[in-house]
This record gives structure tokens, C-alpha cells and sequence, in this order.
């Protein structure tokens, strides 16, 4: 396999920027520690994947985060909105397999970009716990329920764990990925250009984040998500009334599955429906869409992300 570099960088950084001649969509890497970013320097000529193995943390574990920089980045007198999407192992991987599940997200956002159908972004991919997915990812809410013996319990025999960790997953997002981005890129720091997303429990995570730091992300992308989890589910559906953040300064997106015949599942999600709007939501900071005869896998909500990143990134 032959490599070539493709983008422009300051000679000083010890780093590798390289491109595979052989895939069919070039797909630059940048690989980096985190203690030698130099980020700063980076000029790109196509889009190009910024990779950071091992992104320290105080609250969760260590795990790999990938920055994906638009073409011409960074351009002068633009601060990029940024678009943070969990599950970020799904998002870039299947770009060069050749099997009939893969799906170039990169051809969306670049070709989106490319025509002007968003604003200039740049998307931040977060890896998911190998061990503690479920834990980090339900939202911790109510406490009252998540603080009792019978909720412990039913948690470690399921997930291993006692206890969820979303809250110190939100610290992390908050508190150290979001400042190391604002730090190192040039993008902005405002609530209204930031964009979390995610699927199924990703998608309760970033409903969850959403709410709780408005002033924080002001838009969320919630593709499918998985309000039938047991007991906690329906207890966060509960709650969420009293959670959801004004109408001025939020917009969210949501979709299902036309083909889900679990009545219970389609209650919840006309329950969080009926919140948001009589909270005041309208068409202009709420969109929700049924999908029609759609298969589940592991690829499929990206095929639908063209809608929603028009909706939260324009």
C-alpha cells in the first residue's frame, strides 16, 4: 500500500499526515498525542481526520477521539460550529470496508459543506466505552429512583456496574472536551453552533445533555432513541417535562421507525413529543420524522443524517 500527503502543516509538528492513493474516498489521518497538539498549524486542503488515540480524562475513562476538519480549514473570519457524535467508532470506521453496511459519512458532510446546505462544521467523533456503554449513556435521571437498592441492584446484574455514569460522562464533555476543542480549534464557543447527536442510548445521552446544559448544546440530534429501556426508561420519560429548556435558545431533532410495533415504545415518544410542544416547541425548534420501512443496523441512522444536520447547522 502505497501513502501520500495530502494536506498543509507546519514542518515542526511530529505528526504523519497520510492518505491511502487506493481508497476510493481519500481519507487523511492525523495522528497525534494529545500532549503535542499544535493543532493551531493544521491548513487542510481536502477534508482531513484529526486522530487523538487517547484523550485523557478525570472523569471517564480514557478513549479515542477523531476531528473531522472541513476542506480549506481553518478560513479567515469563520468560527465552525461543532457537532458532537456519540458512538464515534461507527462513524468513520466503515468509510473503507467494502461490505454492503458501509456508508461514506464523509460524502455527506463534505458534499453538504461543499453546497453550502450547513454552515462551516467541524465534527467531533467520541468513541464509546467498551465496558461501560449502557452506564454512561443513561441519563441519571431521577436520582431519587437511581439512588435506590432495587435500582442498584437490577443495574449490576445487567450492566456489571451499580450505578450510572452519564453525569461524569457530561463532566467530561463539558468540562474537558468541549475547552480542548474551543483551545485548539477555530470554532465557536456559542450554545446555538453546537450540535450533539447520537442513536439509541446515544440519542438519550444527548437528549440528556441537551437539557441539562442548555447554555451548552443548544441543538440536539436524537435518532431513534431507545426510550423502552426497563423501568429507567419510563422513569426518564416521566421527568422530562420538568427538564426540557426554553424554546428560544433549543432545537431538537427526532425520528423513529415506522416499523416498530411496540405500542409501549410509540407512547413514550408521543409522550416526549406532546412535552416539548406544549413547552412551547414549534416547527421552527422542533422536528420530528417517522421513517417508513427503514432496516435497524448499525449504519442506517446515517443515512438519514442529511435532514436533521440541515435542520440544527444552517
Amino acid at each position: 500500500m502505497q501513502f501520500r500527503s495530502t494536506a498543509i502543516i507546519s514542518s515542526s509538528l511530529l505528526v504523519l499526515l497520510i492518505s491511502c492513493v487506493n481508497n476510493p474516498s481519500p481519507s487523511n489521518t492525523y495522528e497525534s498525542k494529545q500532549l503535542t497538539p499544535h493543532y493551531e498549524n493544521i491548513r487542510t486542503t481536502s477534508d482531513t481526520l484529526v486522530t487523538i488515540p487517547k484523550f485523557n480524562s478525570k472523569f471517564v475513562s480514557d478513549r479515542r477521539i477523531e476531528i473531522l476538519l472541513p476542506a480549506q480549514y481553518p478560513k479567515k473570519e469563520t468560527l465552525y460550529k461543532v457537532l458532537y457524535i456519540q458512538d464515534g467508532e461507527h462513524l468513520f470506521q466503515n468509510d473503507t470496508i467494502s461490505f454492503n453496511k458501509s456508508l461514506n459519512f464523509r460524502n455527506q458532510i463534505r458534499s453538504l459543506q461543499a453546497t453550502n446546505s450547513i454552515s462551516p462544521t467541524i465534527v467531533v467523533a467520541i468513541w464509546s466505552s467498551v465496558n461501560k456503554r449502557f452506564n454512561e449513556y443513561m441519563p441519571e435521571q431521577p436520582k431519587s429512583l437511581l439512588n435506590s437498592a432495587f435500582a442498584k441492584a437490577e443495574l449490576k446484574k445487567q450492566t456489571g456496574y451499580n450505578e450510572l455514569y452519564s453525569d461524569e460522562y457530561l463532566d467530561f464533555l463539558v468540562n474537558e472536551l468541549r475547552p480542548f476543542i474551543i483551545k485548539n480549534f477555530q470554532v465557536s464557543s456559542n450554545n446555538e453552533d453546537s450540535v450533539i447527536m447520537g442513536n439509541e442510548m446515544g440519542a438519550l445521552l444527548s437528549l440528556y445533555a441537551a437539557i441539562k446544559h442548555p447554555d451548552i448544546f443548544g441543538n440536539a440530534a436524537c435518532f431513534e432513541p431507545y426510550w423502552n429501556v426497563p423501568i429507567l426508561g419510563d422513569a426518564f420519560v416521566e421527568t422530562l417535562p420538568k427538564s426540557i429548556p426554553s424554546p428560544s435558545s433549543s432545537k431538537f431533532y427526532f425520528d423513529h421507525n415506522s416499523l416498530k410495533t411496540d405500542s409501549h415504545y410509540k407512547s413514550n415518544h408521543s409522550r416526549v413529543l406532546k412535552a416539548f410542544k406544549q413547552k412551547g416547541y414549534s416547527d421552527d425548534n422542533l422536528l420530528s420524522i417517522e421513517y417508513k420501512n427503514f432496516i435497524e443496523d448499525s449504519v442506517n441512522w446515517k443515512r438519514r443524517m442529511d435532514i436533521p444536520l440541515k435542520f440544527l447547522l444552517k
